[in-house]
């Protein structure tokens, strides 16, 4: 048949070190922290790791790319804004 089976309790998380029982009317299961107790084993819960550095990159470069694509935009903005303006004869200051 085997050998019997036992009862075994997981870990606690306590505040303090030690966790005392004292005497009361209540059962004892109603007295012991319960909801400090974790409700599913290590090995089930996700690992979150860091990406590595390929996937670091394989976003990176698309966001540097839309960076410098969004710069010369802007610049391409400008130069016309001052084309325009000379033509118009105003002068406005670059910043």
């Amino acid at each position: 048949e085997g050998a019997p089976q036992a009862w075994r309790s997981g870990p606690w998380v306590l505040r303090q070190k030690h966790m005392f029982l004292l005497p009361g009317d209540s059962p004892m299961g109603y007295r012991l922290p319960l909801d400090s107790l974790p409700w599913a084993k290590p090995e089930d819960h996700v690992q979150v790791t860091p990406p590595d550095p390929i996937s670091q990159l394989m976003l990176a470069v698309p966001i540097i790319a839309l960076y410098f694509v969004s710069v010369g935009c802007v610049k391409l903005i400008e130069l016309r804004r001052k084309k325009d303006d000379e033509a118009a004869g105003t002068d406005v200051a670059t910043v």
